[in-house]
């Protein structure tokens, strides 16, 4: 659950064992980040199309004075 919306992920990886441990691990991770406030869903999901959903903008995009102001 990310900002009370439940959100699914794919990670795109081949189906083995050392990835199933990688994708375990790395839900734990965020699920840890969002516990204590500091999760950036751009970081770990920089193509998904939830971004927009969440007013998040993909990661390495410049966001100037002025586009904010435009948003207002």
């Amino acid at each position: 659950m990310y900002r009370g919306t439940e959100c699914r992920e794919t990670l795109k990886l081949a189906h083995t064992k050392a990835n199933i441990k990688y994708a375990e691990r790395l839900r734990g991770e965020i699920l840890n980040a969002i516990a204590l406030g500091n999760f950036s869903y751009a970081k770990y999901f920089p193509d998904s199309t939830q971004l927009k959903k969440f007013g998040l903008q993909p990661r390495g995009k410049d966001v100037t004075v002025g586009d904010l102001l435009k948003q207002q």
